[in-house]
């Protein structure tokens, strides 16, 4: 997951529900990029993981009774914190399967259309900005009677909203720019379940009650299972998964110039099939460190990439807030200093050649960013040159940037392949050609001394085996002329 692009693109504070935004503003972001970047040929994992599950009845059909009785509550929990659930007089007992929904509305706020996957809402002339996205959540028993917590409330109200009971809820927003700093609980017993609406900052709290007002839900002829889906419980008491990634190892550190063969790489042959070829290699030209786009093709330029130059034509500088994080109860956020960064472009032109005596095609590619510092004992480590700023006079926790500087994954890409769900696809190779690509980011002047680049499908916040075995390429040569 491209974290870096999550920074700006939910609240920090409502740590109770971090783990299901995270998964849905990601998909919110990405479904309409441009370059949206998947390793994967699915055209959506959730989606054909559920599918497998699916069955279809021709004469039998699956319902709960909305004669339930059952009742949303909310509470005080706090200054800045409530506390929200569902009750029930009657046992829940889930079957096996239940028939999938889909949603509509007869009111979408001006200028947003539907996302082909049907539970998104995005502007139709700015994609990349917050719409609104759609999560149902399976009512089951261990949900019931169970507090969610919501931290870092600014405001917050209970209402009907028409054929529904609900609750929203507005979170602290401590910097503008793309956040989902709004929520909307839709209690829909017909359906055994509750149905969350994300909504972004650039949508009014009117209109968010208009589009919630005016929906409908119904269902598929489509049957999943239960046990597949994300329940109300798991959301209001999220697993906390181990983090078993390595920060710190070995790296086999390659040159500029030096020929690399990518094992395992994804692609499909003349047949059709899907196959990991292990006779792609990939070769760093040239690396370049710009204050403007001079070196890039306007066509391929992201589309958030448009807000980040001034008048000029050159890169904005990015502010940078330093942020003292409350308890989200009693206390909120505070921006405790801030300061501008610079920011640069960074574009590295690479060769990628098939080695094989046979034709490829969609062959997939990626290049991604990371910020590595070498140990006295030889070991890298994932560094980051934020947690050295010693011109603060006051401690803090975290920054928030309302610039486009980020790491990880390439940003922007010169070869466009219309297929799957990303655009980091190379149409097709014969034995022995050759296709030069070039891959650029914006990033923080600071950052540029310690940057180093994975061509393997790697992490940005782990060093695991494609670093040792693979290799990664400094990028970082002060050296490197500004343009």
């Amino acid at each position: 997951m491209r974290l870096e692009n999550l920074k700006n693109d939910f609240p920090e504070t409502p740590e109770s529900i971090h783990r299901m935004i995270e998964c849905e503003v990601y998909k919110q972001v990405n479904s309409t990029n441009k370059f949206s970047k998947k390793r994967s040929r699915s055209r959506n994992l959730a989606k054909v993981a559920a599918a497998a599950l699916v069955i279809v009845f021709a004469s039998s059909t699956v319902t709960f009774a909305a004669t339930k009785l059952y009742q949303l509550y909310v509470k005080d929990n706090g200054t800045y914190s409530v506390a929200t659930g569902v009750k029930s007089e009657e046992k829940i007992s889930l079957p096996k399967k239940i028939r999938d929904i889909k949603f509509s509305s007869d009111y979408l706020p001006n200028g947003m259309v539907w996302t082909e996957e049907g539970d998104k809402l995005v502007f139709k002339d700015e994609p990349s900005k917050s719409g609104i996205t759609i999560e149902s959540l399976l009512l089951d028993q261990t949900g019931i009677d169970e507090d969610l917590i919501e931290t870092g409330v600014v405001s917050s109200e209970q209402c009907s909203f028409e054929k529904w009971d609900g609750f929203y809820v507005e979170y602290q927003n401590l910097m503008e720019g793309d956040c989902f700093n709004q929520r909307i609980y839709l209690l829909c017993p017909e359906f055994q379940r509750v149905v969350v609406l994300y909504i972004g900052e650039d949508i009014s709290k009117e209109d968010a009650f208009k589009f919630a007002e005016n929906m409908n839900i119904t269902e598929t002829d489509e049957f999943v299972e239960t046990d597949s889906l994300f329940t109300w419980s798991e959301f209001v008491h999220p697993e906390t998964e181990e983090d078993n990634e390595v920060t710190n190892g070995k790296i086999r550190m390659r040159e500029i110039g030096e020929e690399i063969l990518l094992p395992n790489t994804l692609a499909v042959d003349v047949n059709g099939n899907d196959v990991e070829s292990d006779s792609v290699s990939v070769r760093v030209n040239d690396v370049k460190i710009c204050d403007d786009f001079g070196m890039l093709n306007p066509s391929f330029l992201p589309k958030e990439w448009e807000s980040a130059l001034d008048a000029d034509g050159r890169l904005k500088q990015n502010r940078l807030l330093y942020i003292k994080k409350g308890d989200g109860i009693n206390s909120v956020d505070e921006i405790v200093d801030e300061e501008m960064e610079k920011q640069k472009v960074v574009v590295i032109s690479t060769t990628y050649t098939n080695t094989s005596d046979i034709e490829l095609k969609h062959i997939c590619y990626m290049g991604l960013l990371k910020s590595l510092k070498k140990n006295n004992d030889g070991e890298y480590q994932i560094y980051n040159q934020y947690d050295n700023t010693s011109s603060l006079t006051e401690a803090y926790d975290f920054i928030r940037e309302d610039g486009v500087a980020c790491l990880g994954e390439m940003s922007y890409s010169s070869s466009v392949d219309d297929y799957s769900d990303g655009g980091n696809y190379i149409s097709s190779l014969a034995p022995g050609e050759s296709i030069e690509i070039t891959m650029a980011w914006i990033v923080n002047e600071r950052d540029l001394q310690n940057l180093y680049l994975d061509l393997d499908m790697g992490s940005a916040y782990s060093i695991g085996d494609s670093d040792s075995e693979v290799g990664d390429i400094f990028i970082g040569n002060t050296s490197n002329k500004s343009k």
